[in-house]
C-alpha cells in the first residue's frame, strides 16, 4: 500500500508536465506528495527532507531570465521528484520486501509509524533472566524464547524500544 501511494504521486507528474509552473494542480500535488511521504516514512524522515529539498522554481532571477528558463527549471524539478519517488519505492522493496503481509512497525508509546532502526543485539540468557526478574515473574525460570532483539527509535517521541527477532526453526539438516 505504501508503495502504491508513492507510485500514484509519481504517475501524476506526467499530467503536471503540461501545466504551467505555478498551477494550482502542481501546488496540490506537492502538498499531497509531502503528506504521503510523511505517512510512509514519518515527519522527521530523510526522505521528506530530500523531497522538500527539490526546487521547482529558480531561486535567483535576473532581467535576462525568460519564461522558458522558468519552465525548464520546473521540468527539471519534476524530473528530480520522479527519480526520488522511484528510489523511495525501490527502498521499500529492499527494506520491506514484496510480502503483502508486511506489518508496519509502530511506536508502542505514541503509535507513530516507521521508527528508525538502531541495531540488532543477541539476547543472552543473563539478559533474559534479568528482564524476567525485573518484571516480577518467577525469578528467571522461564526458558528464553528469542535469540535476538532489534532496537528502534521513534522519530516522533524519541523513545527507544525493542522488537523481538526469532530465528527460523532448525530443520535438522546441516547447511554446507
Amino acid at each position: 500500500m505504501d508503495k502504491e501511494i508513492l507510485r500514484r504521486q509519481k504517475q501524476r507528474i506526467t499530467s503536471l508536465r503540461s501545466e504551467p509552473s505555478g498551477s494550482p494542480e502542481f501546488t496540490a500535488w506537492e502538498a499531497q506528495t509531502e503528506r504521503a511521504i510523511i505517512q510512509v516514512f514519518g515527519a522527521e524522515s530523510i526522505e521528506l527532507k530530500q523531497f522538500n529539498g527539490i526546487h521547482y522554481f529558480r531561486q535567483a532571477v535576473s532581467p535576462s531570465t525568460t519564461p522558458e528558463d522558468h519552465e525548464r527549471y520546473f521540468q527539471y524539478g519534476l524530473s528530480k521528484a520522479e527519480a526520488l519517488l522511484d528510489s523511495f519505492v525501490e527502498d521499500l522493496d529492499v527494506t520491506r520486501g514484496e510480502d503483502p503481509k508486511y506489518e508496519r512497525l509502530t511506536c508502542p508509546f505514541c503509535k507513530s509509524i516507521n521508527p528508525e532502526y538502531l541495531e540488532t543485539k543477541e539476547v543472552k540468557q543473563t539478559d533474559y533472566d534479568a528482564a524476567i526478574k525485573f518484571m516480577g515473574t518467577d525469578g528467571g525460570k522461564h526458558q528464553r524464547t528469542l535469540e535476538f532483539t532489534s532496537l528502534y527509535k521513534c522519530r516522533i517521541c524519541k523513545s527507544v524500544f525493542p522488537v523481538e527477532v526469532r530465528l527460523p526453526e532448525k530443520t535438522g539438516k546441516s547447511e554446507d
